[in-house]
């Protein structure tokens, strides 16, 4: 009979060692849930910083990039204002000469036909 005691001290043995194995295997399962909750928290906030951080970066880049834009087209536009002044001032005169050796040459013409009909009577006299 004490055979029968033996096994029933391995029977009580083998399911309190049962229960210490589900009782060990529950609460890891549950730290380990909690620790990847903890995980997936803390990527969230990660994750949630980074998507700002990017989105403060992509408005930053975008009002440069608009401040660029409008000092470009500013310069642009100054540029050929200060462009057609010049054109108009540089054509201006031009005209101007043009009008003023036109008003000399006119002025020149009764004594160049007068120089051209004397340098014909020359060459007619020596030919």
């Amino acid at each position: 009979r004490w055979w029968r005691a033996v096994a029933t001290l391995r029977a009580a043995r083998l399911a309190r060692s049962k229960a210490a194995i589900l009782i060990s295997a529950r609460w890891r399962g549950y730290a380990a849930r909690q620790r990847f909750l903890k995980t997936k928290s803390a990527a969230g906030v990660i994750e949630r910083w980074w998507k700002s951080a990017f989105r403060e970066r992509a408005e930053r880049r975008a009002e440069r990039n608009a401040a660029c834009v409008i000092s470009t087209s500013w310069r642009a536009f100054a540029a050929k204002k200060q462009h057609a002044r010049l054109a108009a001032n540089v054509i201006g005169k031009w005209y101007k000469s043009q009008l003023v050796s036109r008003q000399a040459a006119e002025d020149k013409l009764p004594e160049l036909k007068l120089q051209d009909q004397a340098a014909i009577v020359i060459a007619r006299h020596w030919r």
